[in-house]
């Protein structure tokens, strides 16, 4: 299993450029719905939405492929410190691993802060992809664990409550008792 690694690291790495990128694209969608409403509509159709979407999915799997393949900096999993992280002896893969990767995404996740009214969801992205870097190689190999799995689902667990706890067209649909209609139809025949 541990052989495999690489592979469940490279799909766990996609999904997360994926998640942080469409979480930048929710932004833009609130901020441009707040600050240009005339051009919302366009901006953000069901196509155009469609197509951010996808571009979104080919630069998160082809940024990743060429990173995780091209560059050979694999995300396997250590079984010393229970972790899987970029093999940061290759220095292409440590510049990749803490300059690139992480400026790319306190970027990302600043913009996020300054154009969306979550700044609590950045806050919490930024806080685990910090503890994701610097929280293993200062642990045993049970907290290692514990920040670089647990840690993750965390995080994506508070961010669903951020979006519930602010949002309260979502909280009114999740508490919504669900009503059921009977009905009846009458027929009425004339002879």
């Amino acid at each position: 299993m541990i052989r495999y690694s690489g592979h469940a690291g490279y799909l766990l790495v996609v999904c997360y450029e994926i998640s942080i990128h469409t979480h930048f694209l929710t932004s833009l969608n609130r901020f441009s719905a707040v600050f240009f409403p005339f051009s919302y509509k366009s901006t953000f159709s069901i196509r155009a939405t469609s197509i951010y979407l996808i571009v979104i999915a080919i630069f998160s799997f082809s940024m990743m492929t060429f990173v995780i393949y091209g560059l050979d900096c694999k995300l396997e999993y250590d079984p010393t410190t229970w972790v899987a992280f970029y093999d940061v002896t290759i220095p292409v893969c440590g510049w990749y691993a803490y300059y690139a990767d992480f400026l790319k995404n306190v970027v990302v996740v600043l913009a996020d802060a300054i154009i969306d009214i979550t700044f609590g969801q950045g806050i919490c992205y930024l806080m685990g992809y910090a503890s994701y870097l610097v929280v293993p190689m200062n642990s045993n190999k049970y907290v290692a664990f514990f920040m670089s799995l647990v840690g993750w689902a965390l995080i994506a667990m508070i961010d669903g409550l951020f979006t519930i706890v602010y949002n309260s067209e979502i909280r009114t649909k999740i508490l919504r008792k669900k009503e059921t209609f009977v009905g009846s139809t009458v027929v009425s025949v004339n002879n």
